[in-house]
């Protein structure tokens, strides 16, 4: 509740004939939905109404209520397009009504952005991820790729920072939110979108922001982190230098000034002993610091192949080719055919044993077997 009071110019109580009583609720999120019936897009709208419980409005009562306001977020279908809510926050499914499209499954993640972090464990985070069911998808697709096949067939997740949008590039996503139960796994669809949701109506800086590198940070290990441009900066009129500091607060590495002329920045980082770091960010605009932003970096002394799971096949394929050999996956079992003879003969070996040179050994074997069993019974034993 929210109580009014009144003074003067001295700060004195007014008196006041009586008062009221304000109650005061928070925005609701509103989300605008432009999108034929389409499953993939009727999954995510009900994820994200438990995720976030926003209020949802179609194209017609939107420009009804609010015609002169922005919506939240924005959720479009396939063939869906909204110049008027382009710098909305999107989360858009493409659909497949295109061709060139291909079936895919085993999903990596191959920008970690927030959004991406399902689980705690980065093992068990990684292995969500490659168990989703197989979805349709696209070898294209615009912006940064998020999500690929371990193949790289196909861009499965794209995320375009200009106008922060989050593309389901192909269909079939529906069957996500089915995965899982009765694992860790449950629950990984629902956590996906309401992390989407907050991503993408997350606060940003107005110049530039740091995320989290492509690959988890491992001691001694080199890497690169993102230096995301904001949408409106002019390419080449910003700069930036990230400061790496420990959890002591010293001083640990700081790039050069980096120009900002690309949507994304990687700058490579140096090894580092395990801990906890903090990347922060400097951004400069003609000379002058106009903002900064910041981040937790961990890097654990794990060895990475310990965390590695699953079936390297191209590897697999390389030992194989290097020996005139060949590797398939299960999917692959067809192929085989090819590689492998299933018509060969078989000669037939046939070998005679003559027991009757040995016939005196086997009856006292037999005797002397007999006797044993005989006395265990007679005493009693098993």
């Amino acid at each position: 509740a929210l109580s009014l009071r009144f003074t003067d110019q001295r700060d004195n109580d007014m008196p006041v004939k009586g008062y009221t009583r304000l109650s005061v609720r928070p925005k609701q999120t509103t989300v605008l939905i432009i999108s034929p019936p389409d499953p993939d897009v009727n999954f995510i709208r009900y994820h994200l109404h438990l995720a976030e419980r926003p209020v949802f409005y179609t194209a017609e009562t939107w420009e009804k209520e609010h015609p002169e306001e922005l919506p939240d977020l924005l959720l479009l279908g396939p063939g869906e397009s909204s110049e008027k809510y382009a710098h909305v926050p999107t989360i858009q499914v493409r659909g497949c009504e295109e061709a060139e499209r291909v079936e895919v499954s085993g999903f990596r993640v191959t920008n970690p952005l927030m959004l991406t972090h399902l689980h705690d464990r980065p093992a068990l985070n990684r292995e969500i991820w490659s168990r989703f069911p197989p979805v349709t998808a696209f070898p294209d697709g615009e912006g940064i790729p998020i999500l690929e096949d371990e193949e790289k067939k196909a861009v499965v997740l794209a995320y375009q920072a200009e106008n922060r949008h989050i593309i389901f590039n192909g269909c079939g996503f529906w069957r996500w939110a089915w995965a899982g139960y009765g694992t860790e796994r449950v629950g990984a669809w629902n956590r996906l979108i309401g992390n989407i949701a907050r991503f993408l109506m997350a606060p940003r800086q107005e110049w530039a922001w740091l995320e989290l590198p492509r690959d988890p940070l491992y001691a001694g290990i080199s890497a690169e982190i993102p230096v995301i441009k904001g949408p409106d900066v002019t390419p080449g009129m910003a700069s930036g230098r990230i400061i790496l500091t420990d959890s002591t607060g010293s001083l640990v590495w700081n790039s050069s000034l980096l120009t900002l002329d690309q949507p994304v920045t990687y700058v490579s980082l140096p090894g580092l002993d395990p801990g906890y770091y903090q990347a922060t960010l400097d951004i400069y605009f003609q000379g002058e610091k106009a903002g900064t932003d910041s981040l937790k970096l961990p890097v654990s002394a794990l060895n990475p192949e310990r965390l590695v799971t699953g079936c390297n096949m191209k590897t697999l394929r390389e030992w194989a080719n290097e020996q005139n050999g060949h590797a398939l996956h299960l999917s692959e079992w067809d192929k085989g055919e090819q590689f492998l003879d299933f018509d060969e003969e078989y000669t037939r070996h046939v070998i005679h044993v003559d027991f009757r040179r040995n016939l005196l050994w086997i009856l006292l074997l037999l005797i002397l077997l007999t006797s044993e069993w005989i006395i265990r019974k007679t005493a009693g034993w098993e």
